[in-house]
């Protein structure tokens, strides 16, 4: 019995079956037996959590083999469902449709999760259709969000985490939910996991200074947008770019589109966001923003704490940024000369904010100014002052960005080799960026 909405929806390839919740389909207990039941989990790399819509309708199991099906062949909504052989009946074939449902062919009726939940371990059983993210799937790579981080290193959310039509639009630090997780579709829609509405501008106005916010789909050009390989996040109606206005970090509920002007300000990534970590010398302390004498800021190492002045985190624009008040690593007066000190400042696109981490060799290097690093006098004592030198390929100009989780009891244990760091696998990640239609990361 072949399906033709299946054949339009049909995959080659195994892939997660992910639903606006942000969770993926799975097997109890990853059983391969006929009967075993299908539940909610987060994603995992687990075979039973992989799922192929076959040109002939039927959801299969990487797992096992098996299928998809309603039990007992329910017609009704609250039917539950689990895994089976092949038979060629209704109750196992399946259509995505256009608007991302996941519709039986036995009763019309669409996959959701029971009482429309997200956490994990929730059923999932058949419903009547309504316009919930419980019942929006995605199978394969477009099933992926990811961060829209500006050069501040703030997220793009909404404000509120509303699901109103017309919610406007702020920058938060990176907190996980739906509401900052995004992804620009093959043709052109900046969509958001919370509520699958798309960025949109409020006027459609060829001037600059016109405010954004949340819609649904309309057909409009004023709901599509390029990301282009330099940085903006244009919009294909009028040209102009979404913009973080200067000093406006936390809830700005008026970001607003503009004319390029170069700014680091204008400038986007869409991406796994890289998290908070310690940035750690070899001899395991690790660098501390302090408030000095002068009410100012300056650098030093101490022993780990876990307090926000010792967690960093490495921005796809370059900036290293302090948890503690998300300023960034800056070189005080922008100072050129060895000895340079070091202060916290908001992200101005100055080229002193900008560095490098060369995992082979351990040194995090200013990009201005080509200097590293390094604890002054090679001194191990607490609240030695961290400032910029010349390489010299000493220990005391040697880092890794490492995880406040981990929990290592010896030297060797927490270091390993750099080409499996934590740090090194964060500057591959910066390596790759979006193509204009939102697909999978291409390298540049």
């Amino acid at each position: 019995m072949a399906v033709q909405g299946a054949m339009r929806a049909a995959s080659s390839k195994f892939n997660f079956l992910e639903n606006s919740l942000g969770l993926v389909l799975d097997v109890k207990g990853e059983s391969r037996n006929p009967g075993a039941e299908v539940y909610m989990c987060p994603k995992s790399d687990s075979p039973a959590q992989l799922w192929k819509l076959t040109t002939d309708g039927y959801l299969q199991c990487k797992l096992s083999g098996l299928v998809l099906t309603i039990r007992d062949g329910d017609v009704g909504p609250g039917a539950q469902l689990w895994l089976s052989e092949k038979r060629g009946d209704a109750a196992q074939l399946w259509t995505m449709t256009p608007d991302r449902y996941l519709q039986s062919l036995l009763n019309g009726l669409v996959l959701d999760t029971k009482d429309r939940r997200m956490c994990l371990g929730t059923e999932v059983l058949m419903s009547e259709k309504v316009d919930t993210p419980s019942q929006s799937w995605c199978l394969g790579p477009a099933a992926h969000f990811y961060y829209m981080e500006s050069c501040s290193g703030f997220m793009l959310d909404i404000v509120g985490a509303s699901m109103e039509e017309g919610a406007s639009l702020c920058m938060q630090a990176k907190g996980g939910g739906s509401s900052q997780m995004w992804r620009l579709t093959p043709d052109g829609h900046l969509e958001n996991k919370l509520n699958l509405f798309v960025l949109d501008i409020t006027e459609r106005n060829k001037g600059g200074g016109v405010a954004v916010c949340m819609r649904s789909k309309n057909g409009e050009s004023s709901q599509l947008w390029n990301l282009t390989p330099d940085g903006y996040l244009q919009n294909r109606f009028n040209g102009l770019v979404l913009e973080v206005r200067e000093g406006i970090l936390l809830m700005d509920a008026t970001l607003r589109i503009w004319a390029k002007t170069g700014e680091s300000r204008q400038k986007w990534s869409l991406g796994p966001a890289a998290d908070f970590h310690y940035l750690e010398h070899s001899l395991g302390m690790v660098l501390e923003a302090q408030t000095d004498n002068d009410g100012g800021v300056f650098l030093c190492v101490m022993p780990k704490s876990g307090k926000m002045e010792q967690l960093w985190r490495l921005t796809p624009e370059g900036h290293m940024q302090c948890k503690s008040n998300f300023s960034m690593l800056c070189i005080k007066k922008g100072s050129r000369i060895q000895g340079a000190k070091l202060g916290l400042s908001p992200a101005t696109g100055s080229p002193d904010q900008f560095w490098k981490y060369i995992p082979t060799k351990g040194y995090l290097q200013n990009k201005m100014t080509g200097l590293v690093l390094e604890i002054k006098g090679s001194s191990t004592k607490e609240g030695t002052e961290a400032w910029l030198w010349s390489k010299l390929n000493t220990f005391n100009q040697k880092w890794r960005l490492s995880s406040p989780e981990e929990d290592c009891s010896s030297t060797c244990q927490k270091w390993r080799s750099p080409l499996q760091s934590t740090a090194c696998r964060m500057a591959a990640a910066h390596l790759h960026r979006y193509n204009s239609a939102g697909e999978l990361p291409v390298p540049i």
